[in-house]
């Protein structure tokens, strides 16, 4: 059974514009807190498009120096985390094509060698890696983003900017997949 993660740990509710003024300020106090706070949501969701736990790790720490680099061009509208997440996923995206043009990189083997140690407290091995086998994109992101970091829909909706009648039945569909994937490898 898939268990939302605490929410508690993520103090989603610290995440502000103001925080994202202070960083713009160059105040570096602020820039720790902010990378501290969505850390663990940003590697998930760049994980769910790359599928590979060390491309994630890369795409995050460039992530991180892109929201650095062009914070001044932040405009304020309540979503930071959302617009953190656009920069990701641009730069996962730009990744996948780089690595499709040299058609050299196979994912399938990198996915077992996925260090599950940054949610392992969350969810377990056997089903991630199922989601990432059994799972299309956009399954991957909602799945992930609801079970490992505890988002609500609602919230999941809002930032992939997907309406909430589709994140819900996106869920439910791959909650029935990894169900009967798991149900499948121990059978």
């Amino acid at each position: 059974m898939l268990v939302p993660g605490n929410r508690d740990n993520r103090k989603k509710e610290q995440l502000t514009d103001t925080l994202m003024r202070e960083v713009a300020n160059g105040d570096r106090t602020a820039f720790e807190e902010l990378y501290r706070m969505t850390q663990n949501s940003v590697y998930c969701y760049l994980l769910s498009i790359v599928k590979s736990h060390s491309t994630a790790e890369d795409l995050m720490q460039d992530t991180y120096l892109s929201v650095r680099k062009s914070i001044q061009h932040y405009i304020p509208q309540g979503k930071p985390l959302a617009w953190i997440f656009t920069i990701a996923k641009n730069l996962a995206y730009m990744e996948l094509r780089r690595v499709q043009k040299q058609e050299t990189s196979d994912f399938s083997d990198e996915e077992n060698q996925i260090g599950v140690d940054v949610i392992s407290s969350t969810v377990d091995n056997l089903v991630l890696r199922k989601a990432l086998e059994v799972l299309n994109e956009q399954e991957r992101k909602i799945v992930l983003l609801h079970v490992t970091q505890g988002f609500k829909f609602r919230e999941v909706s809002s930032l992939l900017t997907i309406p909430l009648g589709t994140v819900l039945s996106c869920y439910n569909r791959a909650i029935k997949k990894l169900h009967k994937a798991v149900n499948e490898s121990s059978g």
